[in-house]
């Protein structure tokens, strides 16, 4: 019974060494690191092939992160999650929410993906303008991705996002955002907000603004990396020393 339970207990910890945490670094003046724990967003999201980010996925993962608190309106949201396609990171563009009038927000992403484990990276788009995503200079056999997109949304009702699934230890890459100016609302004001899933909840563990100012932000790029989960080498050897010591206090 007792090295039935050290084995549960190292099967658990090694699920946990699999949900790989990811690294944000911020480029704007005074910017900062921030590490996204992956929350649970399968099997709702893909649900779809790609570059299909559908309407419900997106307002699923909107619904989530709004149950626990965390406001999406006038922001761009940075999360890692589990989906049907592996690790995930996605950008949410403003909040999600009925009663479309009029496109009047605009924002252009740049996301480019290094492809260490040379196993493929996924694209995935919701976008209300309907503009096309371009693959730009993409190369799966080098393991190199870019994906260059324009967002238009209506502020007051539906958002946006753009996510890359297929996600590994390793992989690594950058998100930039340019804003586009003289095209009515800006949309996304409040700047960066970065959610990670801690203790079964999601939390904004940080907050971050475009280069430049508020009445005139600037190219800004969020530069990425899939880390291992720390001290899971260790955690997984704790296991395996316990399910030692159990066996000799059961001899």
């Amino acid at each position: 019974m007792k090295k039935g339970l050290a084995i549960v207990a190292l099967a658990g910890l090694a699920g946990l060494a699999s949900a790989a945490p990811i690294q944000i670094n911020e480029s704007a003046v005074g910017g900062g690191t921030f590490v996204l724990n992956p929350g649970n967003l399968s099997p709702t999201v893909f649900s779809a092939p790609s570059p299909t980010f559908s309407n419900n996925a997106l307002a699923y993962i909107h619904s989530e992160l709004q149950g626990d608190g965390v406001n999406t309106n006038d922001i761009v949201t940075i999360i890692a999650g589990d989906t049907d396609d592996g690790l995930a990171l996605f950008a949410l563009i403003d909040e999600e929410v009925s009663g479309f009038k009029n496109f009047n927000a605009r924002l252009d992403l740049v996301a480019v993906a290094n492809d260490a484990n040379n196993d493929g990276i996924t694209g995935w788009v919701n976008d209300n303008g309907g503009e096309l995503v371009q693959v730009a200079n993409s190369n799966p056999i080098a393991g190199t991705y870019n994906f260059d997109t324009t967002f238009q949304w209506d502020t007051n009702g539906k958002g946006d996002a753009f996510a890359l699934s297929d996600l590994g230890v390793g992989d690594n890459g950058s998100f930039v955002f340019n804003p586009i100016q003289g095209y009515g609302s800006f949309g996304v004001s409040r700047g960066f907000q970065y959610v990670s899933f801690d203790n079964g909840a999601w939390h904004v563990v940080g907050t971050g603004t475009f280069n430049g100012s508020l009445a005139n932000p600037t190219s800004t790029s969020l530069d990425w990396r899939v880390i291992p989960l720390p001290h899971a080498g260790a955690m997984s050897l704790a296991g395996l020393g316990l399910i030692g010591v159990r066996r000799r206090r059961s001899m």
